[in-house]
């Protein structure tokens, strides 16, 4: 794995933010350029149906006044989603999500790195059903168990245990 230089900026002290419940996952991160492979300090943010990054997190400039970068993926549809851990030089191992699609800059792939496993996991579903084409925080549709005809997320089909329908009563003779 690559390992980011000790001279790469720092996120803001601390954990970054978590985001409001209310809106899509937005946070501090840092970002791999795709030809130098070092990893600057960058603000992620869910908008529309893509995954915008700034050079600033609002804390220190309005997001109104800055611009998206390049590196920005205005559109998620279609992208793969790979979530892992990146070696980081002089300090602990980062949660890394990854996006894949051919025509992304960079060969195809874009990573990124986040303080917490819980803001990557919040992105990664988050970008997950985006890719989908569904809304950001719309879950997966419900699945029926075959065995028992109970209705569940597809999430739990697997680990779903069940007793097998009941057999339908036998209908009585007449004489």
């Amino acid at each position: 794995a690559d390992e980011a230089s000790s001279s790469q900026p720092a996120l803001s002290e601390g954990v970054p933010p978590e985001p409001a419940a209310a809106g899509p996952p937005e946070g501090e991160c840092w970002k791999q350029k795709p030809t130098l492979r070092t990893w600057p300090a960058r603000f992620a943010r869910i908008e529309g149906r893509g995954l915008s990054f700034y050079d600033h997190p609002p804390s220190i400039k309005p997001l109104e006044d800055q611009q998206p970068r390049g590196s920005s993926i205005p559109d998620v549809t279609g992208c793969t989603l790979d979530k892992g851990w990146e070696s980081w030089l002089l300090s602990d191992d980062k949660p890394k999500l990854m996006l894949k699609r051919d025509n992304l800059q960079g060969g195809g792939v874009s990573s990124v790195c986040f303080a917490s496993e819980r803001l990557r996991d919040q992105f990664y579903e988050a970008l997950h059903n985006l890719s989908l084409g569904r809304a950001w925080d719309q879950a997966p549709s419900l699945a029926t168990c075959r065995r028992c005809g109970k209705r569940m997320p597809y999430a739990e089909v697997e680990a779903h245990e069940c007793a097998p329908a009941p057999a339908p009563e036998p209908e009585p003779e007449t004489a």
